[in-house]
């Protein structure tokens, strides 16, 4: 395309200064993302049909979802098109729903910029626009922030505290074919600590899927209003004060204590008992696609719940790991002191590992039973094997719950 052209589309425009670029346009791996610029970059104010680009949040999704070869995928509040252009790799035909037309206009420019012809768009609010149809993968990146006024369509729900992330919830499952999975980034609102993933957890009950919820970062209501408002633009020096009280007195009124964020993976699961799993991760962002590791922690909170004789199982520690000992010195000599295994890839899960615990590891390279290394622990250590072995599985579970392990 020449300039001429590019200035009737509307993505160049030419004045009397003359030539910029009116759509920011990024690599992000394979793919060329359009999007809006920031405010910061244009000095304009920010309009309502605002489309963000690339950033934390839509990677962070894109590394918490599942990658495997499917037929369909919808893609929730698909913004910019980012979540759907990803799965358009490994997906027979993905749809995105937007009830921003501007949103969806720049999503569709970018499904042609990247040459994809799977990849269908359509107007309107969250499942609206699909009517039943199902669907094998479903993502979902909505406007999430809890907020007094629904101020931009990329960031704010609109609805009372968490209520649209609630309704998405509960709405999801039915949804899903048999096997799909869900993957959304969410904030939500509780009292304290304690009861972090109650709300969250009766969102699931009846939806007929597994669930898994990280916990990536919880705030208090003055630490969340004011990283938000950090990044308006539309708030000044002399505006803020009042736009924060008017953030707290809603949170007051909403009884909101504090608010979390993270990401909850639902799998759908009819015929048995549906299992509610949470976690925090303490130790950063995930790293790079955390999908291998979803699909054997899922397997592994599977074995755990049908009661499987984990000692007649075989064990893979993954590649994607490390161990990390503690040294110090005792009358000359190295000793250590403490162990740690650390996740390199995908969530980065830590456990710790005593000496015993470090040999056993060892041996888990697929070829031996757990049974087998216990009874290998046990002779050696000549320590009788019933006192090994519930505190060798105890670890190993633990482990297994956080995706350091191929079931075999």
């Amino acid at each position: 395309l020449d300039v001429a052209r590019l200035v009737d589309l509307g993505m160049l425009h030419k004045g009397k200064l003359g030539i910029r670029s009116e759509v920011c346009i990024l690599p992000h791996g394979d793919l060329f993302i359009a999007s809006d610029f920031w405010p910061q970059v244009t000095g304009n104010a920010m309009k309502d049909d605002f489309v963000v680009g690339i950033g934390l949040a839509p990677i962070a999704l894109e590394n918490m979802t599942v990658r495997r070869k499917v037929s369909s995928t919808l893609d929730l509040g698909t913004g910019n098109g980012i979540q759907a252009l990803v799965a358009a790799s490994h997906s027979a035909s993905v749809t995105g729903t937007d009830i921003n037309g501007r949103a969806l206009a720049i999503a569709g420019l970018n499904a042609r910029i990247n040459g994809l012809s799977n990849v269908e768009f359509i107007q309107g609010s969250l499942f609206e626009p699909v009517h039943d149809r199902t669907f094998d993968l479903i993502v979902c990146n909505p406007p999430f922030v809890i907020s007094p006024a629904g101020s931009y369509q990329y960031r704010d729900s609109g609805t009372r505290g968490d209520g649209m992330v609630e309704n998405i919830v509960r709405g999801v499952g039915g949804r899903l074919n048999e096997g799909g999975f869900f993957s959304m980034l969410l904030n939500w609102h509780h009292q304290n600590n304690r009861d972090c993933f109650e709300r969250p957890a009766q969102w699931v009950k009846d939806s007929g899927c597994d669930a898994f919820l990280v916990c990536a970062e919880t705030y208090d209501p003055v630490e969340y209003a004011a990283a938000w408002l950090s990044k308006d633009v539309s708030v000044s020096g002399a505006s803020y004060p009042a736009a924060l009280d008017a953030w707290l007195e809603y949170y007051k009124k909403e009884g909101i204590g504090m608010i979390s964020f993270g990401t909850l993976v639902l799998r759908k699961r009819t015929g048995g008992v549906n299992w509610f799993m949470e976690e925090r991760t303490g130790a950063g962002r995930p790293s790079g696609s955390c999908s291998e590791q979803i699909l054997r922690i899922f397997a592994a909170r599977d074995a755990i719940e049908n009661g499987e004789d984990l000692l007649t199982r075989t064990l893979a520690l993954t590649a994607d790991h490390e161990l990390f000992h503690t040294l110090h010195a005792e009358a000359g000599v190295w000793k250590i002191d403490t162990a740690q295994i650390r996740q390199t890839r995908g969530l980065p899960f830590i456990g710790n590992v005593d000496n015993l615990m470090a040999i056993v590891l060892a041996g888990c390279s697929g070829d031996r039973t757990v049974g087998q290394i216990v009874d290998d622990l046990s002779s050696n250590l000549r320590v009788p094997r019933d006192r090994v072995v519930q505190p060798c599985l105890g670890v190993l579970k633990m482990l297994m719950l956080k995706g350091f392990f191929e079931i075999r």
